[in-house]
Formats: structure tokens, sequence, C-alpha cells
């Protein structure tokens, strides 16, 4: 004995199978999809978290480059400094900090860079002025002990010429 809807069936049973397919499909896509997207997400991730270790790396090594350089330029004013080698050696200091720098794509971190390094040469320029106003210091003290000495000495021959006009 065959059943009379036959024909019905197997077409409800063919759409079932179709919609199941189609489902399971769907769904099979989008976790692949979804592992797909989270595995590119985390290259980015990657990619920019090592961007940020390089950028801290050079912070650092730019840090203890500066230190350097501060004590250098700190040095210029102790006794017995060789002023002309020490601002060579600081120049050269600060032009390889400057090339160093980056160029990249950290415009705002490059002109950070820069103007610390600007600001360093300022500093190393004071620092040159100090001097100069120190000897120039010294240089006046010499002037007054010597007007000091040669008022002395005026005072000195105006008694002696006083006697002599008296005699």
């Amino acid at each position: 004995m065959k059943p009379k809807n036959n024909k019905e069936r197997r077409n409800s049973f063919l759409k079932f199978i179709l919609i199941f397919i189609v489902t399971v499909g769907t769904i099979v896509t989008a976790v692949f999809f979804d592992f797909q997207i989270a595995d590119k997400e985390n290259e980015v991730l990657k990619e920019q978290a090592m961007l940020v270790k390089e950028e801290l790396k050079f912070q650092a090594e730019f840090a203890n480059k500066m230190e350097v350089v501060s004590i250098m330029i700190d040095s210029l004013t102790a006794p017995g400094a060789t002023v002309s080698f020490d601002n060579a050696e600081i120049g050269n200091k600060l032009s390889d900090l400057q090339n160093s720098i980056p160029r990249k794509d950290s415009t705002a971190n490059y002109e950070l860079y820069d103007k610390i390094i600007k600001t360093f040469v300022k500093l190393q320029k004071s620092q040159n002025r100090l001097i100069g106003v120190r000897e120039v210091e010294e240089k006046i003290k010499e002037f007054e002990i010597e007007l000091k000495d040669c008022d002395e000495e005026v005072a000195s021959l105006n008694r002696d010429l006083q006697v002599a006009l008296r005699k």
C-alpha cells in the first residue's frame, strides 16, 4: 500500500533538506568569518603593539641620550672644562639625537623630540653665555683691584706732590 501524498511528502522533505543545508551553510560561513575577522584583528593589534613597543624602546633610548647630553651641558661650567671641545661633543651628540628621531607617521612625536633638542641647544648657548659672563666678571674684579691700586697710587702721588709744593 502506497501513500497517496508521496509526491507532496517528497517535495516537503526536499524543501526541508534544502532549507537545512542553507541554514547550516549560513551558520558555518558566519562562524568562519567570525574567526577570520578575529585573526585579522589580532594581526592588526599585534602590529600596533609592536609599534608601541618600538616607540617605548626609542623613548627610553632617547631619554638616556638626553641624560648624557644634559650632564655634558652641566659640565660646561665646571672649573677646568675645555669649553670648545665640550661644545663640539655636545653638538655631535645633539646631531646624533636629531638623526635618530623616526620620521614615519609620528609627526606629533617628531615635533616633540625636535623641540626637546632645540631646548638643549638653547641651554647650551645659555651655558656658554654664562661662561662668558663669569669671565667678564673676573676681568671686572681684576680691573677693580687695578683701579683701587691706581687710586692708591694717585693718592700717594698727590701727597708727594703736596709735600713737594710746600717746600
